[in-house]
């Protein structure tokens, strides 16, 4: 057995006796450290989704550092027993992960870390640099990238960890059901033997830093129970005569029969045997632990990404019968409001990030059973979806389940990120509540030119008044696309007065230097709201003098106007122009078809073929 820290600190072994009494945790130990284990894990999931700056990862970590005080201050350093699936202090599981991958647990079990302890007095850096390095997902083939080895470089203050060898733990691997018992009661031991070490070590302030335990120091431990146990160790084993024979495809229909049903079976019945003892308590405190079992086996279910069964597990609950309906509702809306806590539905999110877009059913099933209560905490947590598309998702989902509110939206409106403003809007567009409008008219007035332009687009069926003034606002928008947008909802709304707006827009020498498609889109809008009265203005655009003045001036001005921003505006003319398609469009169009600039006589060329019987 070796250590990293002081280099004697295991001399004393021989003194020291490895029969540690813990006693029972009393509830205020339990609620801190519940409160740890969940901000922990709450911090571990967060700092992989977000900028390190973001306010929410912020939040989160200095929730991780408050409650460990806590914890730290009502029951010392935290000894953290690390198993496959969980870290658990004295039996109560902290953190549990079935992820046999990237799981936090997992991880540190695989590599050899057998026990992390936080002691009294870390500070927030090196405990947020712990969880860094815990939720940093692991690099494939590079060997001194991984978990150990940065928590040795680190060499973090008030923390410490004990660790297998590597060989030892990969050999544990193929052992036998006989040896996993074994080994599991070696666990037993050693976890005694690694608290009587902390305790002595600690006695005097110096405390061990990293212990390795070889696969040498576990035989020799395990011999010291050879003997009475190896006889005990026979005890169920299978006798070589067998006492009845059954075909080996009957065995194989059975096994397949109750691998099936045995899973579901002990989930139903485990939740039955929960949910009548939770109805049964008489205080608060009675049943407490009983809702926290609950907890935990929701939060495993929706980890793991079984959202089915977390369906059910919520319907089984809101449908309970209890001869007392008042007391029962009291329970059931207590439970309720934990299960649509942020940190259970951010997993929701995750999911949503991860791509899990084929659960969508099951999506929408579990936030039907969890009631509206959800739906202004999911609504919080769309700045942390990632991807358009899945954000978008998630709208229809409540949208679905539990429509929110026109207050709510626009308390939310303007409170986060520009790109889930356009997804406030998109909500209040699909709610039938005439106050909805207020949301779009914000929209028309935000910062951000792809808000304005998605709420200028909304105003398409709106009632006329207040909705064309705005978008004939819209029309002089320092943005292309808002400007766009506007005079096609003019267009389609066919708004009165428009049509002496764009003659007015299209005639000022500002818009000779707009963008081509912007041109042309103004162009044809005015053409379809004017009609024969837009000639006069297109013709003149197309086949006019560019210039005043003498015709020496008036030559050099129309080559100097070849190819530049007044050849794109004729083109957009000619287009306007075929659009219309009167008598007098096509002798304009005509007429440019003769033009000396190429793509202006080409642009008059295909209008006059378009037109053609």
């Amino acid at each position: 057995m070796t250590e990293r820290g002081s280099s004697d600190a295991l001399s004393a072994l021989d003194d020291i006796s490895i029969v540690v009494e813990h006693g029972e945790l009393s509830p205020k130990q339990q609620e801190a450290l519940q409160n740890f284990g969940t901000a922990f894990a709450r911090a571990t999931r967060s700092i992989n989704m977000y900028a390190r700056n973001n306010a929410t990862l912020l939040k989160h970590l200095d929730d991780a550092q408050r409650y460990a005080e806590q914890a730290l201050e009502a029951v010392g350093n935290l000894e953290l027993n690390v198993r496959r699936e969980s870290l658990s202090f004295r039996g109560m599981e902290l953190l549990q992960d079935t992820d046999r991958e990237n799981g936090i647990p997992f991880r540190l079990f695989r590599e050899g870390v057998r026990r992390l302890t936080i002691e009294t007095g870390i500070e927030k850096d090196s405990l947020c640099k712990l969880i860094e390095i815990l939720s940093r997902p692991p690099t494939r083939g590079d060997l001194d990238d991984d978990l150990v080895s940065n928590l040795w470089r680190e060499d973090l203050p008030h923390v410490r960890y004990v660790t297998l060898d590597v060989s030892t733990v990969s050999g544990a691997e193929s052992e036998s059901e006989a040896e996993e018992k074994e080994k599991e009661a070696l666990r037993q031991d050693l976890d005694k033997l690694l608290s009587a070490i902390y305790q002595n070590m600690s006695a005097d302030g110096e405390g061990v830093k990293t212990v390795n335990i070889s696969s040498d120091d576990l035989v020799a431990l395990a011999s010291l129970g050879e003997g009475s146990e190896q006889e005990s160790a026979r005890i169920g084993t299978p006798t070589a005569r067998a006492i009845f024979n059954l075909p080996a495809e009957m065995v194989q229909a059975l096994q397949q029969e109750v691998d099936s049903e045995l899973d579901e079976h002990l989930l139903e019945t485990t939740f039955e045997v929960m949910l009548g003892a939770l109805f049964r308590a008489n205080t608060m405190e009675e049943a407490k632990p009983v809702v926290e079992e609950i907890l935990n086996l929701y939060d495993s279910m929706v980890l793991s990404r079984d959202f089915t069964s977390a369906t059910t597990m919520v319907q089984r609950l809101v449908g309970y019968s209890h001869s007392d309906p008042a007391r029962s509702r009291a329970i059931i809306d207590l439970v309720l409001n934990l299960l649509n806590a942020e940190e259970r539905l951010t997993q929701i999110t995750v999911a949503l990030n991860d791509g899990a877009v084929s659960a969508t059913d099951q999506l929408r099933g579990l936030l039907a059973a969890l009631g509206p209560a959800t739906t202004s905490v999911l609504l919080n947590l769309l700045p942390s979806i990632q991807q358009p598309q899945h954000r978008r998702l998630l709208c229809d989902l409540v949208l679905e389940t539990a429509p929110p509110s026109v207050e709510l939206l626009r308390k939310l409106m303007g409170s986060s990120e520009w790109f889930v403003d356009r997804d406030i809007l998109y909500l209040a567009s699909k709610i039938a509540d005439p106050l909805a409008a207020h949301i779009v008219i914000e929209g028309c007035r935000h910062q951000h030119a792809r808000v304005r332009q998605q709420a200028v687009g909304m105003l398409q069926h709106a009632p006329p008044g207040g909705a064309d003034q705005l978008l004939c606002n819209a029309l002089t928008d320092a943005d292309g696309g808002v400007r766009v947008t506007a005079v096609r909802t003019l267009t389609s709304r066919k708004t009165s007065g428009a049509a002496a707006l764009l003659r007015d827009l299209v005639t000022k020498p500002e818009f000779e230097q707009r963008e081509l498609g912007e041109q042309r889109t103004f162009l044809v809008a005015f053409a379809a709201l004017a009609d024969a009265d837009a000639v006069p203005v297109l013709d003149q655009m197309l086949n006019g003098e560019p210039a005043k003045g003498n015709l020496l001036e008036r030559l050099k001005r129309t080559v100097e106007a070849v190819g530049g921003p007044l050849t794109e505006l004729r083109c957009a003319a000619a287009v306007a122009l075929s659009s219309i398609g009167s008598a007098t469009a096509l002798q304009s169009l005509d007429k440019g078809a003769g033009s000396r600039d190429k793509a202006v006589r080409d642009a008059c060329i295909r209008a006059l073929r378009k037109l053609q019987p």
